[in-house]
């Protein structure tokens, strides 16, 4: 009995780890994935295990590696593959953390980055919305997560979604 505890309280205190920790390793290698077939493979690797994809956000960045992997492919079929694969996978993340900014991140560069034949972007509006008030916020919220803060505000500006003077005037 003693042993078996033992084992539970290790495998949770990894699965800590990989869940907070290693978050901003997630991140970057997301990021990198966007122009490096080989940063999405890893990223796909290291979140495919069922053991580590059991919390909304690890399953969201599985998503995101299928979708990645998606930009990388060049047969049509399994393109399409992988992009179905990603979405479903992404959206059930959101149905399990509805909350999550991050999964909402995740989606709202997603829609806005298909192509229209996909018919994936009936949530822009809303999570554009989301996002902003995630933006313009307390204080508080953003120092949870300050690195998905810079990301966000990072990614509205390079998209001319926001400039950084309506962020900026909005937060004060």
């Amino acid at each position: 009995m003693g042993r078996k505890l033992l084992v539970f309280w290790f495998c949770l205190q990894l699965h800590n780890l990989l869940a907070t920790e290693g978050l901003s390793y997630y991140r970057k290698l997301l990021q990198e994935s966007e122009n490096n077939y080989y940063a999405a493979k890893l990223l796909y690797e290291k979140t495919n295990n069922m053991s580590v994809a059991t919390t909304p956000v690890l399953k969201g960045f599985n998503a995101m590696a299928n979708i990645m992997l998606c930009k990388h492919e060049v047969n049509p079929i399994l393109k399409l593959n992988y992009f179905k694969k990603g979405k479903s996978s992404l959206e059930e993340a959101i149905a399990n953390s509805p909350d999550n900014i991050e999964l909402i991140f995740f989606r709202y560069s997603v829609q806005l980055n298909v192509p229209a034949v996909l018919a994936y972007n009936s949530s822009l509006k809303k999570d554009r919305q989301l996002l902003f008030s995630f933006l313009t916020g307390d204080i508080k919220t953003k120092q949870t997560d300050m690195e998905l803060y810079e990301n966000i505000k990072q990614f509205m500006i390079a998209k001319k979604i926001y400039t950084k003077e309506e962020l900026e005037n909005k937060i004060k």
